[in-house]
């Protein structure tokens, strides 16, 4: 029978079951090549300590707060079919990760759940923290089925264990997570869609640090004044690994294909492009990127922006640096098509008569492209129209014509269609300029993209409308003065014939009432009458140009002496005359009566514009007219003129009122005034050759400056005629008027004469009549126009019958005589309408001779 063993002699045994266990892990863990291996061993070795029939590790994710079976022994493992992850969330889990000591014997589950606890039928658990540097990284759980609890020295021998593997552990796991994320790293390498390099740049750190033990000082510069050292440099870079991109980049067949040194690989120009690069990295610089040009292995070009990244942890010794690569060609190749294409659409629109602008669709519209004639059409150079502190297109624009635009566009960008608008800007100098754009909105979607339009200066269009609108202006205005004038003239015609009767036969019955005072006095009213009358008629006539005018050399000078007492009485005391008269002033070339005229209703009108009294001035001078002058009349003519100017002192004209004061009928003589002064001054003035430009502003006052041609002499000043007595005479008068009344009173004067008359009230009628006569007559005395035959033609064919017959015509105005003038006879003669009886006497006397 063995001698019963003392305490002393089971603690030693003890003591030696622990150092052999420990041995025998140590051991075993030594030769275990992984992590799962390892585990294998640590479970082996804790069954075999008394009363533990299972066991099982689990990892510590302290991130997740939780536990994963990473190894188990003894146990079932369909009990971990479901999970192998468990929250550490009992009490005891986290009393064990807050660095308590081994539970022993719970009657609760710490790890695992209490289903999977009931499903092992453990009666009794052991567990204990795993740790490494303080730190749990591990939970070894122990547990029986056959007995009520785990023993002491059980726990004393698992808590060797534990404090013994620990460190083993976190190395396993810390060499398993290299390894992981090497896989990792290696997956996504070989996976990159961008060509990869990875490359030990440490040859050259070696190389630089060679050369700084040598006193170079600044290898850069080094490298720099040394080309062949930046060869030798780059040569020792080596090539560790490619991905499959990288390969399919360089139409390699392999990938093996392309681990060789980058100097065979990379382009000599790239290589210069990169060295300095290179050496940035060797300064201390973990990350670097360059744009250069590399060849494929089947010499195509490309473009690739080359990116240097030094793998953490490699930084002093550049063994690991990754080398990347973008493809940069279809974009480089796009960039040239695209300036190409620029450069052919900027030579295109140089050729363009304006401007060209794209806007984009953001705040304030930019300018994305402006293009052609900027500065000339704009008055800005191009660039200030782009970039920072650009100048807004809308701001050139004149303010009142910015809405006009703005509403253009926004109704253009409403109903998606083009737009066109004429607005004004001012120019850098102050210039105006009218512009002309056209544009369309460009659409992407339902969404305005960016407006496109073209600019076009048309400031000479915008004048010439308005010259011609000027010109058209002025022609409707001569046109209507044109109408007006044949009007009056018709008018005055017709008047003309009812007052030759009137004052005829007046002239006529006073001779006769000369016995009778009060008779003959009333019968020169009515002849006074008459006389008005005709004068108001000479206007009419002088108005639309259907007077006889005789131009001749006029001293104006002359003329405003002889008329200065008339013109002081007409003005009254109130108003000042003041004449300002050029000495040696050219004789103008004009009616000396027409010339009265003009100077009398100028006069009138001006007293008639200060009611309140003032001052009136008379100039005359010599006019040399030029271009400048022209400009500013469009009446005016270059050449020598005479200028009369008459200027008041009185209310003045608005521009509106200017407008119309040559108008017949038009008057500002509210009860008062024919309107018929200053058309009569037009009339008179234009037929002479001449012009009128007015200056009047309400306040200031009026000028009219009358522009009369110069003649070759001056003319003195005419002295009116001597009377002379009518002699009676004893000729055959044909007398032809389709007026009845007149030609009462043309027979009944020329037969107070002593004339023997014949009376045709047509042309015909007077035809047979010469024929009965046999052409025995000495005078035809016809009426210019006439219904039927006028009096031209029927003193022609008379004419042709009787070559010597003299011809005296009659007519209420000139216009057919002047334009039939060539078709009369070299003996005919004319008197004008209306005329007195002594009148037509005297003028027939002397056609007769």
């Amino acid at each position: 029978m063995d001698q019963e063993q003392t305490p002393a002699d089971q603690r030693a045994r003890q003591d030696e079951s622990f150092l052999v266990m420990q041995r025998d892990l140590t051991l075993a863990l030594a030769s275990a090549k992984n992590l799962s291996s390892a585990y294998d061993v640590i479970l082996k070795t804790c069954l075999r300590v008394q009363d533990v029939d299972s066991g099982l590790i689990c990892e510590i994710c302290s991130r997740t707060d939780s536990a994963r079976v990473a190894a188990s022994m003894g146990l079932d493992e369909a009990l971990f079919t479901g999970t192998r992850i468990f929250p550490l969330d009992s009490p005891n889990a986290r009393l064990l990760m807050a660095g308590g000591s081994a539970c022993l014997n719970t009657a609760v589950p710490t790890i695992l759940p209490k289903a999977i606890w009931e499903a092992a039928k453990l009666r009794a658990t052991a567990i204990l923290p795993i740790k490494s540097d303080g730190r749990v990284v591990a939970l070894l759980g122990l547990g029986t089925r056959t007995r009520e609890r785990i023993g002491e020295e059980a726990r004393l021998m698992l808590e060797t264990t534990a404090n013994l593997v620990g460190e083993i552990i976190a190395r396993f796991q810390a060499e398993e997570a290299v390894r992981d994320s090497e896989r990792r790293h290696r997956e996504i390498f070989d996976s990159a869609p961008t060509p990869l390099w990875e490359a030990d740049f440490s040859g050259l750190v070696d190389y630089v640090k060679d050369l700084i033990d040598r006193g170079v000082s600044d290898p850069v510069a080094y490298f720099t004044e040394h080309q062949p050292e930046v060869w030798k440099l780059l040569s020792l870079i080596r090539v560790r690994n490619v991905n499959q991109a990288a390969a399919g980049f360089y139409r390699a067949k392999s990938r093996k294909e392309m681990v060789r040194r980058l100097i065979e690989i990379f382009t000599p120009q790239a290589f210069e492009a990169i060295s300095r690069d290179v050496l940035r990295l060797i300064d201390g610089s973990t990350r670097h990127e360059i744009e250069i040009r590399t060849n494929t292995l089947d010499g195509e070009p490309r473009d690739v922006l080359v990116r240097l990244a030094v793998v953490p942890g490699c930084e002093r010794t550049l063994s690991r640096v990754i080398i990347s690569m973008l493809d940069l060609t279809a974009r480089k190749r796009a960039e040239r098509q695209l300036r190409e294409s620029n450069r052919k659409l900027d030579a295109l629109v140089l050729h363009l008569p304006g401007v060209l602008i794209r806007h984009r669709n953001r705040p304030g519209w930019p300018i994305e492209y402006i293009g052609g004639r900027v500065e000339e059409v704009c008055g800005y150079p191009a660039e200030r129209f782009q970039g920072s502190g650009s100048l807004d297109y809308l701001s050139v624009l004149v303010e009142e014509d910015r809405k006009q635009l703005s509403e253009a566009v926004r109704q253009a960008m409403l109903n998606r269609r083009p737009y066109a608008a004429e607005y004004r800007i001012r120019t850098k100098t102050g210039q105006l300029r009218w512009i002309g754009e056209e544009g369309i909105p460009i659409f992407q979607g339902d969404e305005v993209e960016a407006l496109e339009c073209f600019l076009v200066d048309i400031t000479d269009r915008k004048e010439a409308e308005a010259e011609r609108q000027l010109l058209q202006a002025q022609l409707a205005q001569a046109q209507k003065m044109e109408s007006i004038g044949r009007l009056a003239g018709g008018v005055a015609h017709d008047f003309n014939n009812v007052l030759t009767v009137i004052n005829g036969y007046s002239q006529l019955a006073a001779e006769r009432a000369q016995h009778d005072p009060a008779l003959h006095g009333l019968i020169e009213e009515i002849h006074k009458a008459g006389e008005r009358a005709a004068s108001l008629t000479r206007q009419l006539l002088a108005f639309s140009r259907k007077q006889v005018l005789k131009p001749e050399p006029v001293n104006l000078n002359g003329t405003i002496r002889d008329m200065q007492a008339m013109l002081r009485r007409l003005m009254g005391e109130d108003v000042e005359l003041v004449t300002r008269l050029e000495e040696n002033l050219d004789a103008a070339h004009a009616d000396v009566g027409q010339m009265q005229q003009v100077l009398m209703n100028l006069v009138v009108n001006a007293r008639d514009a200060m009611p309140n009294g003032g001052r009136l001035t008379i100039v005359t001078e010599n006019a040399d007219i030029g271009e400048p002058e022209k400009a500013r009349c469009p009446a005016a003519r270059a050449g020598k003129f005479v200028c009369l100017t008459v200027s008041d002192t009185g209310e003045g004209m608005s521009e509106e009122v200017r407008c119309h004061i040559f108008e017949p009928f038009f008057t500002t003589k509210s009860g008062s005034g024919t309107g018929l002064g200053l058309a009569t001054v037009y009339g008179a003035v234009e037929r002479c050759g001449g012009w009128i430009s007015v200056d009047s502003a309400p306040g200031k006052g009026s000028t009219f400056r009358v522009f009369l041609p110069c003649a070759n002499a001056c003319a003195a000043a005419a002295e009116p005629a001597p009377a002379m007595a009518i002699r009676h005479g004893h000729e055959t008068i044909l007398v032809v008027e389709d007026q009845k009344e007149v030609r009462g009173l043309v027979t009944v004067a020329l037969r107070v004469y002593g004339y023997h008359v014949l009376e045709a009230a047509s042309g015909s009628e007077a035809l047979e009549m010469f024929a009965s006569r046999d052409g025995r007559v000495d005078l035809l005395l016809t009426d210019m126009v006439m219904p039927g035959m006028n009096g031209t033609d029927l003193a022609r064919k008379l004419v042709e019958r009787k070559p010597d017959l003299k011809v005296l015509y009659m007519s209420g105005y000139s216009e057919d005589l002047a334009e039939r003038r060539c078709e009369l006879s070299p003996v005919s003669s004319y008197l004008p309408k209306p005329f007195t009886p002594d009148g037509l006497a005297a003028k027939v006397r002397e056609v007769l001779g």
